[in-house]
């Protein structure tokens, strides 16, 4: 892969997990920066976190909003994942973030050796709402890869960024057919992977979530085990989990969680 790709390091050396996250479509590393800070802080610096920007996304480079190949990605991904030191690895991410976890840790466990100890989603992508696919969903399949760049023309995602992600221009606001038609073909796997989940999984969701198919994420809950399962819901949380006033909870509960399922 050609593009750089952005990692913004949280944490100590000396730290003995490493958690990798990743963001949505619609934000970028950024959005979590405090996140991090505070499950660092929280788990007395025994977990690190490293933020991950995918190309075409904040930092990192690409065509804004287009990603050719999520495999890719995924390889490269592995790579980084080989170069930390520490052995025990969590995955977690938001939205089309999660979607890159589950793919990392049920599709690419080959690229790495670093033992994956727990999984946490938030509102995670399976499949966007029927309203936002409809007359799109067949065309982003078939479309090659130049053509593939145009943006998905939809407005939606304005409604779902905060008057301070408004602002800052590294927030996407379209994503291309092209990766408009890899997710939702991986999506659609995805929801499947369920039945194999066998670490500790978090999974996080807000009851006012509607730009994602909440039908999905069920689906995909109801194939996980229970002695592996714990799930939230936030009723009174959209879609950012982690951006308010009142995120700081949100990410105490995570942070005790992750400390308790790593045995920390």
């Amino acid at each position: 892969m050609k593009e750089k790709i952005y990692l913004k390091e949280i944490g100590d050396k000396n730290s003995s997990h490493t958690l990798i996250f990743f963001h949505d479509f619609w934000d970028y590393h950024k959005s979590y920066v405090e996140l991090a800070n505070q499950i660092f802080q929280n788990s007395q610096k025994k977990i690190s976190v490293i933020l991950i920007d995918c190309p075409g996304f904040g930092l990192s480079g690409g065509t804004r909003g287009h990603l050719d190949s999520l495999d890719e990605y995924c390889l490269e991904i592995g790579k980084i994942i080989s170069k930390i030191k520490k052995q025990k690895v969590i995955f977690g991410g938001h939205g089309f973030g999660s979607l890159i976890a589950l793919k990392m840790f049920f599709k690419f466990d080959y690229t790495y050796e670093n033992e994956v100890t727990s999984l946490f989603l938030s509102n995670p992508f399976f499949s966007f709402q029927e309203y936002f696919t409809k007359g799109f969903k067949d065309t982003a399949y078939f479309l090659n890869s130049s053509l593939g760049k145009l943006k998905v023309p939809y407005t939606n995602a304005e409604k779902l960024l905060t008057t301070e992600m408004k602002k800052d221009p590294l927030n996407c606001k379209k994503i291309s057919f092209r990766l408009f038609g890899q997710v939702c073909l991986d999506g659609e796997i995805a929801t499947d992977w369920g039945v194999l989940v066998d670490i500790p999984l978090f999974l996080m969701t807000g009851s006012a979530l509607s730009f994602y198919s909440r039908d999905e994420i069920d689906k995909f809950a109801e194939k996980i085990e229970n002695k592996y399962k714990t799930t939230v819901d936030y009723e009174d949380f959209g879609h950012w989990l982690f951006q308010n006033e009142s995120s700081s909870d949100i990410i105490a509960e995570l942070s005790n969680w992750i400390l308790k399922a790593n045995n920390l």
